[in-house]
């Protein structure tokens, strides 16, 4: 269901859904599924558990702002706490990362952007800090985590101009202390898995075992390609050489 969560707080399971109109509800049960309190109201937020209390981040006009809220629905803040931003910024999502909560969301200028909040939901930090993916081309669909250590991961979709290439997955953080680090290549997309009624044959290599090639790979490598290849698409696979037999 869009928009529908289910988290852990002090033992028992908090459920945020939306009932239609730009409202939200809450309402807490049991592990073994019992009512214990709600429907409450809740402000039209994004809301993450750290197993003792809520933190809820929502839009106030054009800005956004957090709050903390209990397991029966009751915010810390009722109107919010404002939370600094230097741009525009698309879907805020708070992250616990073992020590403190962070708020990170995507700027249409600068990338991604982050803000540490104290265990309250104050902003410890006076403004968000940037990471602008040195390779980004468009950044699509960031998915963000708490960081191994402390801090937030952050994954998302490189998408290439003009939509033509396939995309790459990429990866970078916030360190505890708001170091960045980034960007790494975590996949890259198969151009013939992404259009396999276009992609008619796939090559490993093209005189790459010849030794005058200024790319040469040992025909051992070639075959460890060839069999990794396989196992991903369906399409036949080549390489192309006309001097080695």
């Amino acid at each position: 269901l869009l928009g529908f969560r289910a988290m852990g707080i002090d033992g028992d399971l908090v459920v945020t859904y939306p009932t239609g109109g730009g409202f939200y509800e809450g309402r807490r049960f049991s592990t073994d599924g019992v009512l214990l309190s709600g429907p409450f109201s809740l402000p039209t937020a994004n809301f993450i558990s750290n197993g003792s209390t809520l933190l809820g981040v929502w839009f106030v006009s054009a800005d956004f702002v957090a709050s903390t809220c209990d397991k029966d629905g009751n915010l810390g803040t009722p109107g919010g706490i404002p939370i600094p931003t230097t741009t525009a910024s698309f879907s805020p999502t708070p992250v616990w990362d073992g020590t403190r909560w962070w708020i990170a969301w995507q700027s249409p200028i600068t990338g991604i952007e982050a803000i540490r909040l104290d265990i309250n939901g104050n902003p410890i930090d006076a403004q968000s800090t940037s990471f602008d993916p040195t390779f980004e081309n468009f950044i699509s669909t960031p998915v963000y985590g708490a960081r191994p250590g402390g801090g937030v991961g952050v994954v998302w979709a490189d998408r290439r101009v003009g939509g033509v290439e396939p995309n790459d997955v990429r990866y970078g953080s916030y360190a505890p202390d708001l170091t960045t680090t980034g960007d790494i290549v975590v996949s890259r997309a198969a151009p013939a898995q992404l259009y396999p009624e276009i992609v008619f044959s796939v090559s490993v290599g093209n005189e790459a075992t010849v030794d005058w090639t200024d790319h040469l790979v040992p025909v051992e490598a070639l075959i460890d390609y060839v069999r990794r290849v396989k196992r991903v698409v369906k399409q036949p696979i080549t390489f192309c050489e006309n001097y080695v037999p």
